[in-house]
């Protein structure tokens, strides 16, 4: 577990932070494994209103946010057991290429060249 600051800032700089405490584990612990299941998520496209104080008046600043199509398999390990007994799981982020190349209950072998743990494809424009 690591702990998050999370820093406030305003118009006239800095303002001071938060703390947070967060569970993010950013390794995987599977290296190889069997694919369980394979998801697809399209294309998502969202806006959203920033307020940005400006004198005495507050002013909404759009900001788009895209997050690309995502081709995810979630990849199995019979030697990592969760606290229930299960087996442990992990998504990994592939092109549409692997994802089309695996098929559920293939065993998939884990390599950064092809395979992510984390979304990569977010992108923001304002």
């Amino acid at each position: 577990m690591e702990t998050l600051k999370l820093v406030i800032c305003g118009m006239l700089g800095y303002v001071g932070y938060l703390t947070i405490d967060s569970m993010i584990d950013d390794t995987n612990k599977i290296n190889e494994g069997y694919v369980q299941n394979k998801t697809f998520e399209p294309e998502n496209k969202k806006s959203i209103m920033i307020p940005i104080k400006v004198g005495n008046m507050f002013i909404q600043i759009p900001h788009n946010i895209t997050d690309d199509e995502d081709y995810i398999l979630t990849v199995c390990d019979k030697n990592i057991k969760t606290e229930y007994g299960n087996d442990y799981c992990e998504k990994f982020y592939v092109s549409k290429d692997t994802y089309s190349n695996y098929r559920l209950g293939d065993t998939f072998k884990f390599d950064p060249s092809i395979a992510s743990i984390e979304d990569k494809h977010i992108k923001t424009k304002k």
